[in-house]
């Protein structure tokens, strides 16, 4: 049963990453080339290379339930895992990124795997069952209410700063 799918969004990253890719090959190739150019191109060129690998292993394209129980975890670097659910950790929710030019609202979450790298999923994705999604990636997206806020600022007639 499908879970999660990231969608044509995964092809656009995968394009970003393959270039991150091409750079870091062609800086590697730079320094070997060049005597006074290796530790430069070989640690900027590791570096291109490195990053999108990594990364790509942890970015979810799709989730699904095996009948076993299983989950199996396809990512942007076109490779699988296989986790079982008992692995999971409690998921982290994000709403909005913060950047220069003001906040933007992109909900995603980090799901922590005993034994390996986490889980990011984009939850602006496709989610066919919301329930089943919910119920294996449980996470506080700040819906339901937390009590009475705290009051800042001012403080109430009559009171004193001692």
């Amino acid at each position: 049963m499908t879970l999660y799918r990231y969608g044509w969004m995964a092809w656009v990253w995968r394009s970003l990453m393959l270039l991150g890719v091409g750079f870091g090959i062609a800086f590697v190739w730079m320094g070997a080339l060049d005597e006074q150019l290796f530790w430069f191109g070989t640690i900027f060129g590791l570096g291109f290379a490195a990053f999108p690998l990594i990364l790509g292993q942890m970015v979810a394209t799709r989730v699904d339930q095996r009948p076993d129980g299983l989950l199996r975890v396809h990512t942007l670097n076109l490779t699988w895992r296989t986790i079982d659910p008992a692995r999971l950790g409690q998921a982290r929710y994000r709403s909005y990124v913060q950047s220069d030019y003001g906040g933007l609202r992109a909900p995603r979450i980090w799901v922590p795997v005993r034994g390996g790298p986490p889980i990011f999923l984009d939850l602006l994705a496709h989610i066919p069952d919301p329930d089943a999604f919910r119920a294996l990636f449980p996470f506080d997206d700040g819906s339901a209410p937390r009590g009475r806020p705290r009051r800042r600022g001012r403080k109430a007639p009559g009171s004193s700063s001692d």
